[in-house]
């Protein structure tokens, strides 16, 4: 994989790429190697945590402790069993390969072009076609799926073995568990792939508490929340004092009833290059929309708006924005948004070279 890596940035200098570019390429996008899950760096971070745990249940005193795991992250390079996991060509695709209808061209970035940037790092995928051009091949998006899908199994079966060892070593029955990730994934929807985009698709991402006697456990929940919430419910279920200045809010109350609800409305935001400007979206989630405002770092001005009807339209397809029958829901949806944020904090915002 090295020597391809490096004859291909060499072809790539042969063929005139900016300097910049080919620092960038990585090698390829998916790979199935024969290791076990040790020689992995996710199963060498799952053996780490085995370890630590260990070494903490000797002690008689509480303990903290976090395990960060690189996938599902590109590049999708996972051990061969977990690929066999999976027939490639039943694989399904995504339905709506397609922008949303009537969406601003700032949503998605002449740039970063939704994200898709990201991709086009890889050597294999240097020449890929722009979302704003066309799809990529059928065989493309299933290689990229069956490379996501076989990530998601090692992953389970990393936070699997720490689960098991934390009972074997009967810890389960007074430790929170939480499993998070720190973003969504497009998989062709909206013709996209990566991140970086104020979609639901981009921001949405897993969240399960396990806590001790909470009465909810195993269930799922509709209640919105947001990872801010997480440091001030482990206080909460620790009884350890919650700070004041915090912006959560503890989710102990759902993780006791399901139907309970601690907020009114989650918050995002991305920001993004378009036509040689710098603006930032400001999205909104309540449990029926979606409502973004992209704004003009220079001018402090909304300069277009979003609005999609999960209700309607739960894969977001159409941004309803400029519909009458939406007008009045627009102009309370963006009073909401703008008691959270404040425009002027990004109209000092500098990048950094």
């Amino acid at each position: 994989a090295r020597k391809k890596h490096t004859a291909f940035r060499k072809q790539m200098q042969k063929d005139g790429y900016p300097p910049q570019k080919i620092r960038r390429v990585r090698a390829a996008a998916t790979e199935i190697i024969d290791l076990e899950d040790s020689k992995h760096i996710d199963g060498a971070i799952a053996d780490q945590a085995i370890a630590a745990m260990k070494r903490l249940a000797k002690k008689d005193q509480p303990f903290f402790l976090a395990a960060g795991f690189v996938r599902p992250h590109l590049p999708f390079v996972v051990p061969r069993k977990y690929w066999e996991m999976y027939e490639r060509n039943k694989i399904p695709l995504a339905k709506n390969q397609f922008f949303p209808k009537n969406m601003p061209a700032v949503a998605f970035g002449d740039r970063s072009r939704g994200g898709f940037y990201e991709l086009q790092d890889y050597m294999d995928y240097l020449k890929a076609p722009s979302p704003f051009d066309a799809s990529l091949s059928v065989e493309q998006q299933r290689e990229l799926i069956h490379g996501y899908y076989a990530s998601i199994s090692l992953i389970d079966a990393q936070v699997g073995r720490i689960l098991d060892q934390l009972k074997q070593l009967n810890l389960d029955a007074n430790t929170i568990v939480v499993l998070w990730s720190d973003h969504g994934w497009k998989l062709g929807e909206h013709n996209g792939w990566c991140k970086q985009t104020n979609f639901e698709i981009d921001t949405r991402a897993p969240l399960i508490i396990r806590a001790p006697h909470a009465k909810a456990n195993g269930e799922q929940t509709r209640s919105l929340t947001e990872f801010l919430d997480i440091y001030p419910t482990l206080c909460d279920l620790a009884k350890l004092p919650v700070p004041e200045f915090l912006e959560g809010k503890s989710l102990k109350p759902v993780l006791n009833d399901p139907k309970a609800t601690v907020k009114d409305a989650a918050f995002s935001q991305f920001h993004r290059r378009h036509q040689n400007k710098q603006h930032m979206g400001y999205a909104m989630r309540t449990d029926r929309y979606r409502y973004v405002a992209w704004v003009n770092k220079e001018t402090q001005k909304t300069v277009a708006l979003e609005l999609y009807d999960h209700q309607n339209d739960p894969d977001e397809n159409e941004n309803v924005v400029d519909q009458p029958a939406y007008s009045r829901t627009v102009n309370a949806l963006d009073i909401q948004l703008w008691k959270q944020f404040d425009r002027s904090i990004y109209a000092s915002f500098k990048r950094t070279p």
